[in-house]
């Protein structure tokens, strides 16, 4: 029973170990801190892009539970009532996005790119791979319509913000949102944590994703 008890608590401490490697922002007062595991998942190449020179703003709602969100609301040249919402990826900020913003404000179309829960400039101690980010979509589209009833809002979102948008699609957002742009998702976090943990550690599925799904559960609010 002492052994049992004693592997218990091995896989927890795993658990918890790897649910803030994967989740937690690593530097709570550095705007771009990211969780320590982009260093293996995320290209080292990929660097913010420029700003685009549009006419620009920024804005801030606050979550459900009380942390404030940012986002740059960029205009086009001409008035239109067509917005793009852009979501940016795992361990990225809204920076990363700004060449597709660039296209889409060229293209005639308004911009808004937000920060992410626990990303950027947003507030948020781990990452949630969508769940909550989601939930910053909805309220963001609805911030929108509050200054333009007559928007017309596509969703684009790439990695993890794909999979933020589609599960945004799922909850009640605003009849402006007309379309959703799911750029290379995945079909689900679980299944990709389990290959990053069996390629880059040799862990087996069983039981050591049990133990982190718990532990994702009690420290983000959210299972994989």
């Amino acid at each position: 029973i002492i052994w049992l008890i004693m592997l218990v608590f091995v896989f927890i401490f795993i658990g918890d170990y790897f649910v803030d490697f994967a989740f937690h922002r690593s530097n709570d007062a550095d705007f771009h801190g990211m969780p320590k595991a982009s260093a293996i998942i995320v290209s080292p190449d990929a660097k913010p892009v420029p700003k685009p020179e549009f006419s620009n703003r920024i804005c801030t709602i606050t979550a459900d539970n009380g942390e404030k969100r940012n986002a740059t609301l960029f205009m086009a040249d001409n008035m239109t009532h067509n917005y793009i919402i852009l979501v940016h990826g795992y361990c990225r900020n809204q920076e990363f996005f700004w060449d597709y913003a660039d296209c889409y404000l060229k293209a005639g179309y308004n911009v808004l790119t937000p920060d992410l829960n626990a990303s950027g400039t947003s507030d948020g101690e781990y990452l949630t791979m969508g769940s909550i980010e989601s939930d910053d979509i909805v309220a963001w589209s609805k911030e929108l319509v509050k200054t333009d009833s007559n928007a017309k809002i596509v969703l684009h979102g790439i990695s993890m913000g794909a999979a933020t948008v589609m599960m945004a699609t799922a909850k009640d957002l605003p009849d402006n949102v007309v379309a959703a742009v799911e750029d290379c998702g995945y079909t689900s976090a679980y299944s990709m944590f389990t290959e990053q943990l069996e390629k880059n550690y040799d862990l087996p599925r069983f039981p050591v994703m049990n133990y982190i799904d718990l532990m994702s559960r009690v420290k983000t609010g959210c299972f994989l």
